[in-house]
């Protein structure tokens, strides 16, 4: 399986680095993703999220406390389908209760 990494800066300071599986890259995760310089583009925090819980190092279990802290404008309808198609329901639910928002 092929990876692909990035480091975001985001203001504020916060930094998010994003480490995973090509497989989740398809149309949908492409067209919601954030275009920020020319063929560059930042994935949707819902997308973010998922990727996070991918790799779930100890540093991705703060990422997403921080990220869910952070966004006022979750869409748990398209990240709990995402989510699913994951196969990461189980370890999602489980960090969502530790954190305090909604399970899927």
């Amino acid at each position: 399986m092929a990876f692909m990494g990035l480091l975001v800066k985001i203001k504020g300071g916060m930094e998010v680095y994003i480490n995973t599986p090509m497989l989740i890259l398809d149309e949908e995760f492409q067209r919601r993703a954030t275009k920020i310089f020319e063929n560059l583009y930042l994935p949707s925090i819902e997308d973010l999220i998922v990727t996070k819980l991918m790799s779930l190092e100890r540093k991705d279990y703060s990422d997403i406390k921080e990220v869910f802290k952070l966004s006022k404008n979750i869409d748990f309808e398209y990240l709990c389908r995402r989510i699913e198609q994951a196969n990461l329901k189980r370890e999602f639910n489980r960090i969502a209760r530790r954190i305090g928002v909604r399970t899927c």
